[in-house]
């Protein structure tokens, strides 16, 4: 439903780009699992919502996506991507990619699926710091805002 918004509402705009693929670690094709609720247009790579009903998506490394058009840095990143954030930031943090903002969801704290989700969340909120960000905005449903140590005047 996304790209058929994109197409009614965005394609007359020159500067907006819609590139029909996922993101994820790795450069394949995924199965992508339907929320339980049916109006809902999320799908995740995980099964957050433990459902049968899947589309399969091409997924890419931003890294690669990044090389494919050419980008060496990104401003700011956006990540909300049902569960598959934490992969995608360890890809980040592997592929040593320049990104000056990074906005993340940690869908784990709406759905609380599986059992050491805050742990998980820990580890992925330290490993960023520990590349260089600095953790500068907490909502309390799941929004995490990172920007890189460089760019931070405190």
């Amino acid at each position: 439903r996304a790209k058929q918004h994109v197409q009614k509402h965005a394609e007359h705009v020159n500067e907006f780009h819609f590139f029909d693929i996922g993101l994820w670690d790795k450069d394949e094709v995924v199965k992508l699992y339907a929320h339980s609720n049916p109006l809902s247009t999320s799908y995740s790579i995980i099964n957050l919502h433990k459902t049968d009903k899947y589309l399969k998506a091409q997924c890419k490394r931003l890294s690669t996506i990044m090389n494919e058009l050419g980008h060496k840095k990104i401003d700011l990143l956006k990540i909300d991507i049902e569960g598959a954030e934490y992969k995608v930031i360890e890809s980040i943090i592997e592929d040593r990619l320049d990104i000056g903002v990074i906005f993340v969801e940690y869908d784990e704290l709406h759905s609380k699926l599986y059992t050491g989700y805050l742990d998980r969340i820990k580890k992925s909120v330290s490993q960023l710091q520990t590349y260089g960000y600095t953790l500068v905005a907490l909502k309390p449903k799941c929004d995490y805002t990172f920007i890189k140590n460089n760019l931070c005047v405190l």
